[in-house]
């Protein structure tokens, strides 16, 4: 029986679980995969520019209502054991006494709503960090285009204090021609995910969800939170709650989910 030599993860407890024990799984856990036929990390096909203009016929900027924006960075520690078979949490508690993170935990009030930055410890990850723009309620971000911009900026420049720790081979699990190594094969790469949840109201709800579910063909991930028929007793209509996200992409892929979600919101006019 196959299983890796440093923290026993046998094929069994790999297609049980989907998780990787440590870093040295990896060539191992690559074999599982190709004769699964899988292959992780996975390249996204470019979207066509007739996707983005059919789908911006279906509906109208009322249809639709951004609730919130989050952006995700997990790392896995080189040395030692995966948080599936240890946490490790002492550990990465002391990594984290850098100044900058006792900076970036504070919550700060921006004019759209809410920005907050969190770390979870223990997860399937050693580490993850989000930075969450969301709506102090169930009211959509009403300029989403700024905060939108705002999240741009941010990915595009990153604290460098912060960059470079995230961005330390010393310290986090990689591997040449892979990147980062996540406890789950299909983080590995580059290890983050910009995602954005909204709600879908409106007449065209059908039309709008078949759309976007073809958003998987160009490695864009889709799902149905929830179909928010009613709020409480009350009756009233949510809309359908749904989020799309990309992981482990490059800076163009980015780029192009951020186009789709302008596209989806256009900056309402003045009636006045």
């Amino acid at each position: 029986m196959e299983f890796c030599g440093y923290c026993g993860l046998t094929f069994a407890t790999f297609q049980k679980h989907g998780k990787c024990g440590c870093v040295h799984c990896v060539p191992m856990v690559r074999r599982w995969l190709f004769q699964k036929k899988e292959s992780f990390p996975t390249k996204s096909k470019p979207i066509p520019n007739s996707f983005y203009e059919n789908l911006i016929s279906s509906f109208n900027s009322e249809d639709l209502e951004i609730v919130s924006l989050r952006y995700r960075v997990s790392r896995n520690l080189k040395s030692g054991l995966f948080p599936f078979y240890d946490s490790q949490l002492t550990a990465v508690q002391k990594l984290m006494e850098i100044p900058e993170f006792q900076r970036m935990k504070e919550i700060r009030s921006l004019s759209f709503g809410r920005e907050t930055f969190r770390t979870y410890l223990q997860s399937e990850d050693h580490m993850r960090m989000e930075w969450i723009y969301d709506s102090f309620s169930e009211t959509s971000i009403s300029n989403f285009q700024p905060s939108l911009r705002e999240l741009q900026t941010r990915l595009q420049n990153p604290n460098p204090d912060l960059l470079s720790f995230l961005s330390s081979k010393d310290i986090w699990a990689c591997e040449p021609k892979i990147g980062w190594i996540n406890s789950c094969p299909t983080n590995w790469g580059r290890g983050d995910r910009l995602s954005v949840v909204f709600r879908i109201k409106g007449n065209a709800k059908a039309t709008i969800l078949t759309k976007l579910s073809k958003l998987t063909d160009f490695g864009i991930e889709f799902a149905l939170l929830s179909d928010g028929t009613t709020s409480g007793g009350g009756g009233k209509s949510l809309g359908v709650l749904t989020k799309i996200s990309v992981k482990n992409v490059s800076a163009v892929q980015k780029r192009e989910f951020c186009k789709i979600l302008s596209l989806l919101t256009p900056p309402k006019t003045s009636t006045v």
